[in-house]
C-alpha cells in the first residue's frame, strides 16, 4: 500500500528540467542581489525581458517602502562555466535582442550570473555599448548574433546599487535609432498596402471623387527609394567605390573592365542576388562575388553572351537602409554602342549621380579632363538632383601632385561652367585604402568625407526612401481627410446646404485675390532686398574709405590686388546673407498664402507642395577671379542662367577697379586724396552695377517663385471646390438609402485605413528623427 501511495504522489508532481531549475536558481540569486528594492513582476512569456526592477526607499521605524516610480527592466542569463575567472569575458545574445533593448521605453539591464559563486555581472544596453559594437564591426546589424563584453570588476553588489539608481533616475531614452536590417522594406511595402487599399476601397464603393490623387498616390509609392548611381569613365574605380560605401564586395573588380550592365544595389532583411535575362527569366544566388562575376564582369560574359538584362543585389546594410539604393553603371566612354545605350537608360531613372574620374594619371603628368567628360557633367548636371564630382586613386600621388591637380581641376572646372552643377566642391579621394582602412578600422578614410556630403545632402532636403513614405503618408492623410469633407457635403440637410453654397459662392469670389496678396508680399520682400543691399554696400564703401584714409602718408596704399579681393569677399558675404533671407521670406510667404487662404475658404483645407519650391543656389564669388584677365578682353557676359548670370556680371564689373597704384607716392596730402577718391570710385562704381544686377535676377526670381505658388494655390483649390460643387450640385435629386449606405460604408472602412496610416506616420516619424540625429553625432 505505501509503494502505491509513493508512485501515485510522484505521478502527481510535475517533472522540472534542467533549465527550469537553473533558471529558478537565476532568479533566487537576482533578487537576493537588488535587495531591498523589489521585482515588480516576472514575465512569463517575453522577447528578451525576463523582469521588471522597482527602486524603492525604505521607511524609517517601518518595514514598509517606498516605491519611486523609477524602473528598469531585466534580462537574465547564467552559467556555470569557469569563464568568469577572466577580466574580461563575453556572452554571445541575438542581434535583434540588442535593438529591442535599445529602443524600449525603460532602460534596460543585461545581467550575466555566475552559478558557482552566485555573483551576478551587468551591462547597460545603451549608446556606449551600441558605439562598441560598431567600432568592433561596422556592419554588426547584418550578424545573427553579438558579442557583448563583460568586465569583471563591474559586478553587482550593495555597493553598485547607489550607482545603478543614479542612473534610472536621470536615464533618457536613446536619440539615435539602431537601423534594423529590413525596416525599410518593411515600412516600403507597408505604405503600398495602406494606398492599395485605399485605391481598393473607393473603386469598391464607386468613388470617383479625388481618384487622380489616390492614382498618383499609388503610383508614387512604387518609386520611394531613392537611387544614386555611380558613374564615370572605365577604369576610374567606380565598383571599387561601391565595395567601400558598403564594406562589401559586391561589384565585381578586375582587370578587364568590368561592369557591362547595371547592378542595383537594394536594402533588404536577406542576402541574395537576382539575375534577370532578357527573356524574363530570373537566377536567384548569392551576394558572393564569384557568383556576381559569372554575369557582370566582361571577361566572364564578354559582349553579354548570357543575355544579362539586370542584376538586382538585395543585401543587409546600414546605409542603405534609410532608404536609398546604390547602381553601378557600365563606363560612359565604353566603345560598345549597345553598353552605353544602357547606361543613359539607366540614368534616366536615378534621382543622383556620384561621377568618378580616375586621377592616377597625374602621376606621369597625363591627367587631363575629356571632352567627354565636359560634355557628360553637363548633360548629367543639369538632369540630377545632386551631382557629387569625385577623382579617385589620389592614393598613388604625393601632395605636390595632389595641389597641381586640383589647381588644374578647378580652372578646367570654371572655363567650362562646370561648378554651377556643383554646390559642393570635387572631392579627392582614394576608394581603395578606405576600403582596407574600414576593414582594419583605421580611421583614415577619405571615402567617409563623400559619405557625409551625401547624407548632409539627403536628410537635409528630405530625400532619403524613409522620408519619402512619410511624405506619402502625409498627403494620403490629406486625400482622406478632403474625401471626408465631400461627402459630408453631399449628406447635408437643405438648411445646412444653403450656407454651404453661400460659403462657396463667396469662396469663388474671392480666391483670385490671391494673385494681388502674393504681388504685394513679393514686392515688400524685394524692395527689403534691395534696400539690404544698397545699404550693405554703402556701409562697406563708408568704410573702405575711412580705413584708407587712416593709412600714413609714409606707407602705400593697398595695390589692385588687395582692392579686389577685399571688395569681393565682402559682396560675396552680402550675397549670400541676402540667399539665406530670401529663403526665409519664400518659407514665410508660403505660409501667409496658407493661412490666408484657410481665412478665406473656411471648410477648405490647404497645403502648398513645398517640393516644387524654386531654389536659390549662390554659386562662390572667389571661383570667378581667375577669369578677370579673361573678362577684362573679352567684354561679352556670358550667360550660364537667370540666378546665376549676375555672377559672371560681378567679373567684368570688379575689373573696373583694377587699375594701377603708383608703387611711389609723394607726400603731398592732396595726391593722397586724389588715390582714394579714384579707388572709392572705382569701387562704388563696381558695386553700384553688381546691386543693379543682382536686383534684376533677384526681380526675375520673385517673380517666377510667386506666380508658381499663386498659381498652385488657385489651381488646387478650384478643383477642391470643383468636387464640393460636384456633390451640392447632386442633393437637387433624392439620395437613396442604397446610396447613403455606400458612403457611410466607405467613410468607416476608409477611417479605419486612415487610423492605420496614422499609426505607422507616428512609428516611422520616431524612427526618420532618430535617424537624423544619429547623423547629426557621426558628424560631430
Amino acid at each position: 500500500m505505501m509503494s502505491k501511495k509513493k508512485n501515485t504522489i510522484s505521478k502527481s508532481l510535475p517533472i522540472r528540467s534542467s533549465s527550469q531549475i537553473k533558471e529558478d536558481e537565476s532568479r533566487l540569486i537576482f533578487e537576493k542581489s537588488i535587495r531591498p528594492w523589489m521585482i515588480s513582476s516576472w514575465m512569463l512569456r517575453d522577447f528578451g525581458i525576463d523582469a521588471v526592477v522597482e527602486i524603492t526607499k525604505p521607511m524609517s521605524n517601518s518595514t514598509d517602502q517606498i516605491v519611486t516610480g523609477k524602473r528598469f527592466s531585466v534580462q537574465l542569463k547564467s552559467s556555470d562555466s569557469e569563464k568568469f575567472d577572466y577580466e574580461t569575458f563575453s556572452l554571445v545574445v541575438p542581434k535583434e535582442k540588442i535593438t529591442y533593448w535599445y529602443g524600449a521605453i525603460e532602460p534596460v539591464l543585461l545581467i550575466f550570473i555566475d552559478l558557482k559563486n552566485e555573483l551576478c555581472f551587468f551591462k547597460w544596453i545603451d549608446p556606449n555599448l551600441i558605439k562598441d559594437l560598431f567600432q568592433k564591426n561596422e556592419n554588426w546589424i547584418a550578424q545573427q548574433t553579438v558579442s557583448v563584453k563583460f568586465d569583471r570588476n563591474i559586478l553587482l553588489d550593495a555597493k553598485r546599487l547607489l550607482e545603478i539608481e543614479k542612473y534610472v533616475i536621470h536615464w533618457k531614452r536613446p536619440a539615435a535609432t539602431i537601423l534594423t536590417p529590413g525596416n525599410y522594406f518593411k515600412y516600403s511595402t507597408e505604405a503600398k498596402k495602406y494606398f492599395d487599399s485605399l485605391c481598393a476601397s473607393m473603386s469598391k464603393f464607386n468613388i470617383k471623387f479625388l481618384h487622380k490623387e489616390a492614382k498618383e498616390l499609388k503610383e508614387k509609392a512604387q518609386q520611394v527609394i531613392y537611387t544614386i548611381a555611380v558613374v564615370g569613365p572605365s577604369r576610374a574605380g567606380k565598383s571599387t567605390l561601391i565595395n567601400c560605401l558598403l564594406q562589401k564586395e559586391i561589384s565585381p573588380v578586375g582587370m578587364l573592365p568590368t561592369t557591362g550592365i547595371p547592378i542595383t544595389v537594394f536594402p533588404k532583411d536577406e542576402d541574395k542576388t537576382i539575375i534577370l535575362f532578357k527573356g524574363g527569366k530570373e537566377l536567384v544566388g548569392t551576394i558572393d562575388n564569384d557568383f556576381i562575376r559569372q554575369y557582370t564582369s566582361q571577361d566572364e560574359n564578354p559582349n553579354n553572351d548570357k543575355n544579362v538584362s539586370l542584376v538586382s543585389i538585395h543585401i543587409i546594410n546600414t546605409l542603405l537602409e534609410k532608404g536609398f539604393a546604390l547602381c553601378d553603371v557600365p563606363g560612359l566612354d565604353d566603345p560598345d554602342n549597345e553598353i552605353r545605350a544602357i547606361t543613359k537608360t539607366a540614368l534616366y531613372n536615378v534621382n543622383a549621380i556620384i561621377y568618378v574620374i580616375n586621377a592616377a594619371p597625374m602621376l606621369d603628368g597625363g591627367f587631363s579632363i575629356t571632352k567627354q567628360m565636359i560634355e557628360d557633367l553637363n548633360e548629367l548636371g543639369g538632369r540630377m538632383d545632386k551631382l557629387f564630382l569625385v577623382f579617385n586613386k589620389i592614393d598613388v600621388l604625393d601632395n605636390e601632385q595632389i595641389n597641381r591637380l586640383k589647381a588644374y581641376v578647378d580652372s578646367q572646372l570654371e572655363k567650362f561652367n562646370i561648378s554651377q552643377y556643383l554646390p559642393t566642391p570635387p572631392l579627392y579621394i582614394s576608394s581603395k585604402d578606405s576600403f582596407n582602412n574600414r576593414k582594419e578600422n583605421n580611421t583614415d578614410d577619405s571615402v567617409g568625407v563623400l559619405e557625409k556630403e551625401v547624407w548632409q545632402f539627403l536628410l537635409s532636403n528630405n530625400k532619403t526612401g524613409l522620408h519619402k513614405i512619410l511624405g506619402s503618408y502625409a498627403d494620403a492623410k490629406n486625400i482622406i481627410e478632403k474625401q471626408r469633407k465631400i461627402i459630408n457635403a453631399s449628406l447635408l440637410n437643405a438648411e445646412r446646404r444653403t450656407e454651404v453654397e453661400n460659403k462657396m459662392t463667396l469662396v469663388k469670389s474671392e480666391i483670385n485675390e490671391v494673385r494681388s496678396f502674393v504681388s504685394e508680399e513679393r514686392q515688400k520682400i524685394y524692395v527689403n532686398l534691395k534696400e539690404y543691399i544698397d545699404n550693405s554696400f554703402a556701409n562697406i564703401l563708408s568704410y573702405m574709405k575711412t580705413d584708407l584714409e587712416t593709412v600714413t602718408l609714409s606707407a602705400q596704399l593697398p595695390g589692385r590686388a588687395q582692392v579686389s579681393l577685399w571688395l569681393e569677399n565682402n559682396a560675396h558675404q552680402i550675397l549670400s546673407d541676402v540667399h539665406t533671407i530670401l529663403d526665409r521670406n519664400i518659407y514665410e510667404l508660403q505660409s501667409k498664402i496658407n493661412q490666408w487662404i484657410s481665412e478665406k475658404l473656411n471648410q477648405v483645407e490647404f497645403s502648398l507642395n513645398n517640393n516644387t519650391a524654386v531654389k536659390f543656389a549662390m554659386p562662390d564669388i572667389s571661383k570667378y577671379t581667375g577669369q578677370i584677365n579673361f573678362h577684362l578682353q573679352d567684354k561679352q557676359t556670358v550667360v550660364i542662367g537667370v540666378l546665376e548670370s549676375f555672377i559672371l556680371r560681378i567679373g567684368n564689373f570688379i575689373i573696373n577697379i583694377f587699375f594701377t597704384v603708383e608703387d611711389s607716392l609723394t607726400p603731398p596730402a592732396r595726391l593722397r586724396q586724389k588715390s582714394i577718391h579714384k579707388i572709392v570710385v572705382k569701387s562704388t562704381e563696381s558695386y553700384n552695377n553688381i546691386a543693379t544686377a543682382f536686383s534684376a535676377n533677384l526681380n526675375d526670381y520673385l517673380n517666377a517663385v510667386c506666380k508658381s505658388m499663386e498659381e498652385k494655390s488657385i489651381d488646387r483649390t478650384s478643383v477642391y471646390l470643383g468636387e464640393l460643387s460636384s456633390q451640392l450640385g447632386k442633393l437637387d435629386k433624392q439620395m437613396t438609402s442604397l446610396e447613403k449606405n455606400n458612403l457611410d460604408n466607405f467613410l468607416n472602412e476608409v477611417t479605419t485605413i486612415e487610423n492605420e496610416i496614422e499609426s505607422n506616420f507616428n512609428h516611422l516619424k520616431e524612427y526618420t528623427d532618430g535617424i537624423e540625429r544619429l547623423h547629426k553625432n557621426q558628424v560631430k
